[in-house]
């Protein structure tokens, strides 16, 4: 339901990935963009989350900040085959793709139906 429609979560934000292997071990749900550069790391739980969803957040954006700008692209032409990431994030944002501020800076949200109260200290 998100892919179909990601402005669910924010319309400040463009997919870029589904399913990504981090590398690490795990997969990250969905990867997307700010107009800044910043990558998002949107996590999917469906029921109540375990405090365990912030350090497995975490660790997977400690893979996702090595990524280059061809890395980048290419978990974009795997997202959207035959697409371009520069000329789709230009024609979404208005704003070129800056190469030099992609990636600078990231954001985690994670998407349940509730979180546990240790969860939410955690994140505070």
């Amino acid at each position: 339901m998100i892919v179909a429609a990601p402005k669910l979560l924010s319309d400040q934000w463009m997919l870029i990935g589904r399913q990504e292997d981090t590398g690490v071990g795990g997969r990250i749900d969905l990867l997307a963009i700010a107009p800044d550069g910043a990558l998002v790391l949107i996590e999917l739980k469906r029921d109540k989350t375990p405090r365990d969803v912030v350090a497995q957040s975490l660790d997977y954006v400690s893979s996702v900040e090595k990524l280059r700008a061809e890395d980048i692209a290419a978990i974009y032409g795997r997202f959207a085959p035959s697409r371009n990431l520069g000329e789709d994030f230009q024609q979404r944002f208005g704003l070129a793709l800056d190469e030099d501020s992609l990636n600078e800076s990231h954001q985690i949200i994670i998407v349940a139906s509730s979180l546990d109260a240790s969860t939410e200290r955690i994140v505070a």
